[in-house]
């Protein structure tokens, strides 16, 4: 390989992997939207989408940055980040750290549910167009693309 080429290829080949992991559509995937550098909205948790976190409050958030490996957001009360691993349609968050604010208490229990979901992800996809973490069987959280309103 030429000199010229060989740095070429050791600045093109990262990039490339970048594109690949922040273009994720998901294994579902046909949608605009990507796992990684789209922000996320809580539309709902568990398989009957409870809708988070209380009426008329802010709703938790999600994103998750392909560069840096490392997902924040906001839970409920408190702001959060961690790492996660992404291999294909596997998704595992890191443990989770929480600013220290306290709530309503119908606002905590919904940020504790938030972050248990969260912690229990093993799984991700994208399906018409919203982003759903979930275990081997069933969905834990659904997210719609955009900040909240």
């Amino acid at each position: 390989m030429s000199p010229l080429r060989k740095p070429l290829v050791s600045i093109l080949l990262p990039a490339f992997v970048m594109l690949a992991l922040a273009g994720c559509a998901g294994p579902a995937g046909n949608s605009s939207y990507t796992l990684t550098g789209t922000p996320w909205t809580l539309v709902g948790l568990g398989e009957n989408d409870w809708v988070a976190p209380v009426p008329g409050a802010a709703p938790p958030t999600l994103q998750l940055t392909a560069g840096t490996m490392r997902v924040s957001g906001f839970a409920g009360v408190n702001q959060f980040t961690s790492e996660f691993t992404l291999k294909g349609g596997q998704l595992v968050f890191g443990p989770i750290a929480l600013t220290r604010m306290a709530g309503a208490p119908e606002l905590m229990d919904a940020e504790r549910r938030y972050t248990a979901a969260l912690a229990g992800t093993t799984n991700w996809r994208i399906r018409n167009d919203h982003l759903e973490l979930m275990t081997a069987q069933y969905v834990l959280a659904r997210f719609a693309p955009g900040p909240a309103n």
